[in-house]
């Protein structure tokens, strides 16, 4: 649309694609694009694809949208659980949180706040579950003056809790923002986005292979043509491990601001 679509995940079928869509509007609800009124509202919506493609955007049933910003989602594997960021909600500790909603009866539930550890004073956004369900990553700017993101991983406890999350540190995270973290099914693979690895434009996707050890490798920049100039975010790769999904500012070829794209991984960059 005219508006931005970042974001996008899919379930592990491949038919349901959810994404955030960030809605332009005036104090009294309308959309409307004149600079000086203009305010915005992100808000998750959903697309089921069929033979010839995808079918209309629409708001997911249940109670996943308030009045507030929410979006950047992570599906569970077995799709009967969603987390998402919810921001400025009325039990929101910082000025973004985690929040997890599950499915039931084709509708998601009242969401619930995650708390600590994982949720702090700071930050906490863009989150991405592995596909055994234990790890939970996601982009936080806590301990950092200058708000730039870091990327954290939190443990699932025993008592299916969410232990203390760990900042990734060298060679992930840089003096600059890393955010956008998605880990792949094969649990091996991560990919980001950065400002401070090396890279064509203002923000450059990256993907690190986990070793034995369980730290991440040196990352490697996607290059051109999928990263350019301009700010390329959000990238999910779907379960067959080749088709990836994210959000492009190529005025060139778009529809608005930041619209969705997708493409073939090249070979060296696919997840196993």
């Amino acid at each position: 649309t005219p508006f931005s679509e970042y974001w996008p995940v899919m379930t592990t079928d491949r038919q349901t694609m959810y994404f955030t869509r960030r809605l332009e509007q005036n104090a009294a609800g309308n959309r409307q694009l004149r600079r000086r009124t203009r305010r915005f509202n992100e808000e998750i919506y959903v697309s089921k694809r069929k033979e010839d493609g995808w079918r209309e955007a629409k708001k997911p049933a249940g109670n996943l949208n308030s009045t507030r910003n929410e979006g950047a989602i992570t599906i569970a594997p077995n799709g009967k659980y969603i987390i998402f960021t919810g921001c400025q909600w009325g039990d929101t500790r910082g000025r973004c949180d985690l929040y997890m909603a599950r499915r039931r009866k084709g509708r998601w539930t009242t969401p619930r706040n995650l708390g600590r550890p994982v949720n702090t004073r700071a930050k906490e956004t863009q989150p991405s579950i592995s596909f055994d369900g234990q790890t939970l990553y996601f982009a936080s700017d806590r301990g950092n003056s200058s708000r730039k993101l870091d990327i954290y991983r939190s443990q699932r406890q025993e008592d299916g809790s969410w232990g203390k999350p760990e900042n990734l540190g060298k060679p992930i995270n840089t003096d600059q923002t890393e955010q956008s973290p998605f880990i792949h099914a094969d649990n091996k693979t991560l990919f980001f986005s950065s400002q401070g690895h090396m890279g064509m434009g203002s923000s450059d996707l990256f993907y690190a292979r986990r070793k034995a050890n369980g730290e991440f490798g040196e990352p490697q920049n996607l290059g051109y043509p999928i990263n350019t100039k301009g700010e390329d975010i959000g990238l999910f790769v779907s379960s067959d491990g080749r088709t990836a999904y994210f959000a492009s500012r190529k005025p060139e070829q778009g529809e608005g601001r930041l619209d969705l794209y997708r493409f073939q991984l090249p070979e060296k960059a696919r997840a196993q």
